[in-house]
């Protein structure tokens, strides 16, 4: 179980490490029911040599990992993988991939009838944008679980687009929403027509996709430097937090977004945010150079951290909790970190629910 730390009474340790062969950005737990021992760990670098971008997915299955044995059960080989996220439609495992050549692509994860193993298994794609990279994704059936949906993907061109994702994957409508690279973008869960985005210009946006999104429901610059992660709680509604390569996450209240709720200073550029599965009050973070944290979130006074995680060498990028092993008191999470291309599982005792928690 390795060494145990405690911060601020919470007590963590790393349980698993796995090193990739590429650098390592992108760790997501699988949603689906009876498939929550399974994650993906996405992958990007260039190759010098040939000055192309390579990597890959690698998969994982926690049931079958055995202590000092683990290992992925596949690695699928690809573009540089920029950004990885689950579906949430019932009865399904579907995993999207933003691409560095500009093609979103869709995966099943499924046991065919002739192995006993679980393994990605390509869908379909969809070439998104000929000369940029898709830098993120994000599904609207987070709530819904509804097969039938609709993504959003961000890329390095500063444009937006709009996917459709039925009985195939097709593209609604792109538009250019920033003025430098569209780092992130975001659905607003409990009103999937509301989309987020953030970009290298600071700016966090708003986009109603009803309309043409020539114009932003809102724009607001608090961050002053980049805004690189945005995630909605899918517990409460109107709750939403960002991050910044400023080193802060802003708490926000959608139906008031001239000004944040709270700043919280967490060290780092932050490159992603996910709420907990089950609790609206946690928030986990991968904060770039300075590790990870999980923050409690105390109604209106702000977030707090009660959790750091420093055993990367490199700048922390990805960050999931699992469906499995995180409940109300404690949490199983997967971190990755860029160059020295190191993934781990660790696992934390939470700290007890705030008695009340109103925005």
């Amino acid at each position: 179980w390795g060494n145990w730390l405690n911060v601020a009474n919470v007590t963590m340790s790393t349980v698993h490490s796995f090193t990739t062969c590429w650098n390592a950005d992108s760790v997501e737990f699988c949603p689906a029911a009876g498939l929550h021992d399974f994650l993906v760990c996405g992958n990007y670098e260039l190759n010098e040599a040939t000055k192309t971008r390579e990597g890959g997915i690698y998969l994982f299955d926690l049931s079958t990992t055995a202590d000092g044995e683990f290992q992925p059960t596949q690695c699928v080989l690809s573009p540089g993988v920029l950004d990885l996220k689950w579906s949430f439609a019932d009865g399904v495992a579907i995993l999207g991939q933003a691409s560095a050549d500009g093609v979103l692509r869709i995966y099943s994860l499924s046991n065919p009838a002739s192995t006993k193993a679980h393994t990605l298994s390509s869908v379909q794609d969809l070439t998104v944008c000929e000369d940029a990279l898709c830098l993120s994704l994000d599904w609207s059936n987070r709530i819904s679980k509804r097969a039938a949906c609709e993504l959003i993907v961000s890329r390095s061109d500063c444009c937006l687009s709009l996917l459709s994702m039925d009985t195939e994957l097709r593209e609604i409508r792109s538009w250019r929403a920033h003025e430098y690279e569209a780092w992130i973008s975001a659905f607003d869960y409990h009103q999937p027509s509301t989309v987020f985005s953030g970009g290298d210009d600071s700016m966090f946006k708003g986009w109603d996709t009803r309309t043409n999104c020539d114009t932003p429901l809102f724009v607001n610059k608090s961050h002053s430097m980049g805004v690189c992660s945005i995630h909605c709680n899918p517990h409460e509604e109107h709750i939403l937090a960002t991050g910044s390569y400023d080193e802060s996450i802003r708490l926000w209240d959608t139906r008031k977004l001239r000004a944040p709720l709270s700043e919280t200073a967490v060290g780092g550029g932050v490159w992603r945010l996910k709420w907990h599965p089950q609790r609206p009050d946690l928030l986990l973070a991968a904060c770039m150079h300075n590790g990870f944290a999980v923050l409690q979130r105390h109604g209106q006074v702000g977030m707090q951290s009660v959790e750091t995680y420093n055993q990367h060498g490199s700048l922390a990028y990805g960050a999931d909790w699992s469906f499995a092993g995180s409940t109300t008191d404690t949490a199983r999470i997967g971190s990755c970190s860029f160059y020295d291309k190191l993934l781990n599982i660790w696992q934390c005792h939470l700290p007890d629910p705030p008695a009340a928690s109103h925005c």
